[in-house]
């Protein structure tokens, strides 16, 4: 549990950071770093998931 408490400030933070960046890049019209931030964004919510299920695993491993 006290994992979620560091990590989920830590990935919101990154998530914001990413979306904000989305947006600027959309307000420009800068097609080749909409497409750069969409794919990191992607990325960043895939590897949250997959922590978060990793995570889960684990601590219902050792209950």
């Amino acid at each position: 549990m006290a994992t979620y408490i560091i990590l989920a400030p830590l990935f919101g933070l990154v998530l914001f950071d990413r979306i904000k960046r989305l947006t600027r890049a959309i307000k420009t019209q800068n097609h080749d770093q909409t497409k750069v931030h969409i794919l990191f964004l992607s990325l960043i919510v895939i590897v949250g998931v997959a922590l978060l299920f990793l995570i889960r695993s684990m601590d219902s491993n050792h209950s």
